[in-house]
């Protein structure tokens, strides 16, 4: 057996970061309350970086203006920032960077952020609009309501029958079953979004539920008349519905406290957009060791201290690189969202995340993750930037087909079925499965409310 080993040098590239670069991204990344938190662990740990109080004073130190060369002539030239050959055991690659994070543009919304969305394209007049947003406010992560349709009425000083109408839309919305008042509602919703449902069904769920759940079978078959077999039966079948419609949204609660990035205010006729101070820690590098670094002390101690200082200096030029980035994106969202800004959420018109990542110049990748828990402030609310962004990427056979061609997939087999048995969007799901349209039901029935197409149960003649 012939063994031979060779040794063979290959040339490729690769963009490497150093822990400065890696700060940069993490800072864009985190929220206002994670950089906060970040924020206070690094003080705990490097003395030259202080706070600065709420009036813009310090006790002992001065404000530094950084974009300056003589913050830089003031420290010996020999201790600029550090190469990356200093760092090479803390080089990490740049394509291992975004935790796993794959080069599409998909959103996950909460399940009130999804039935704003749904409201918001629904057609509603501006009265019920209002009902339904404040509706929607009112459920729990479960999908149930909180308040009784008699304060709801009372809050908003709108007639009892008016909120009933704007409740009977929402609980036609998706996930089927949201918006009920309790259990029993909850599955009668979902059964009435079905076809040809056993009217025994119907009323075991509005009459024996309790039996169901104490294992009185036979008493559920004496009372409804029907056989042991057909409600064993008809009790399997009823243990398939969703008993919590907001289970799918579990991962994609919003926070209850979300401190705003930045505010849109009209001045002049414009938007214009403004970074919320507030919510930034305010920095400065402390004066004391400016000084100290200066003077004739032992060469190891002024090496420590030049490195916590070009920390502590990089760590504020990130943060102003941070509200920089994120007025540079809100920016291009009210270019694009005009209306929406002008005349309420009614006016909400959903962009290409693709579109916003060419004009703003940053990746698509790094586009998802930095409007990922950062929030703006107008006069109709608080919103996350993702809010703005509600479009899939389809992966289909390795290549990126678009939301629009997955739209149009639906109108047409929509257009193709059997009106006496419509297509439910979980047949949607399985028949765009077949063309390589990976979607989630939860998604289908987006994209079809975004075609003005019924429900199943609506569209059956």
């Amino acid at each position: 057996m012939d063994l031979n080993f060779d040794l063979n040098l290959i040339e490729s590239q690769k963009l490497l970061l150093t822990p400065y670069l890696k700060q940069e991204i993490d800072v864009l990344k985190m929220s206002c309350q994670e950089l906060n938190d970040y924020v206070e662990d690094l003080i705990e740990t490097n003395p030259a970086l202080e706070y600065i109080d709420e009036t813009g004073e310090q006790s002992e130190s001065e404000v530094i203006n950084f974009d300056t060369e003589d913050y830089y002539d003031s420290i010996d030239s020999g201790w600029k920032y550090q190469s990356i050959n200093e760092h090479k055991s803390d080089v990490y690659e740049l394509n291992d960077f975004w935790d796993n994070a794959v080069d599409d543009d998909t959103i996950d919304l909460s399940l009130k952020e999804h039935l704003r969305f749904q409201l918001n394209i629904s057609g509603l007049n501006k009265k019920l609009i209002a009902i339904g947003e404040y509706i929607i406010g009112n459920i729990d992560q479960n999908g149930y309501m909180t308040l009784k349709l008699s304060e709801i009425a009372s809050s908003l000083k709108v007639p009892l029958n008016t909120v009933k109408i704007a409740l009977k839309l929402l609980q036609g919305f998706d996930p089927p079953g949201v918006c009920a008042r309790n259990l029993k509602e909850c599955l009668m919703l979902q059964l009435k979004q079905m076809d040809n449902i056993d009217k025994n069904i119907y009323k075991v769920v509005e009459s024996h539920l309790d039996d169901l759940a104490n294992n009185r079978i036979s008493e559920v078959a004496k009372d409804i008349g029907i056989s042991l077999q057909k409600t064993h039966e008809i009790y399997k079948f009823i243990k398939t519905l969703e008993p919590k419609p907001g289970r799918e949204f579990f991962n994609c609660v919003t926070p209850k406290y979300t401190p705003t990035d930045c505010f849109i205010k009209r001045i002049n006729g414009e938007h214009e957009v403004i970074i919320n101070e507030e919510a930034y820690p305010f920095l400065n590098i402390s004066s004391y060791y400016r000084k100290v670094v200066n003077e004739d002390i032992n060469h190891e101690a002024k090496k420590f201290i030049i490195s916590r200082i070009n920390s502590a200096s990089w760590l504020i030029k990130c943060i102003e690189l941070r509200k920089n980035t994120i007025k540079r994106i809100v920016e291009c969202i009210v270019k694009k969202q005009r209306d929406f800004f002008d005349s309420g959420k009614g006016f909400l018109r959903q962009i290409d995340i693709k579109d916003v990542a060419k004009e703003t110049e940053i990746h698509v990748t790094a586009l998802n993750k930095i409007i990922n828990r950062k929030y703006l402030q107008c006069r109709w609310g608080v919103f996350e930037l993702k809010y703005f962004f509600y479009v899939k990427t389809l992966k289909s056979q390795g290549d990126y087909s678009s939301k629009v061609n997955a739209k149009e997939m639906i109108k047409q087999l929509i257009i193709k079925e059997d009106k006496k048995a419509p297509l439910k969007d979980r047949e949607l799901v399985i028949l765009l499965g077949e063309s390589s349209f990976k979607l989630s039901r939860q998604t289908v029935a987006r994209y079809r409310a975004e075609l003005k197409i019924q429900s199943s149960s609506k569209r059956k003649k």
